[in-house]
C-alpha cells in the first residue's frame, strides 16, 4: 500500500469516527492512528 493510500484511509476513519460517534477531533485522531496501526500489524503476518 502506498503512503498517499495509507493517508486517504487515515482521514477516512478519522472523519468517520468525529462523525459517526461524535468524538473530538482528538479522540478521532487518536483512533484513526489506532486502526491504522492494527492494520500495519495485520499486514505484517500476512506477509509472512
Amino acid at each position: 500500500m502506498s503512503a498517499k493510500q495509507w493517508k486517504t484511509e487515515y482521514s477516512y476513519y478519522g472523519t468517520r469516527i468525529a462523525k459517526g460517534l461524535g468524538a473530538s477531533p482528538e479522540e478521532a485522531d487518536q483512533d484513526a492512528r489506532r486502526q491504522l496501526e492494527d492494520k500495519k500489524i495485520l499486514k505484517k503476518r500476512c506477509n509472512r
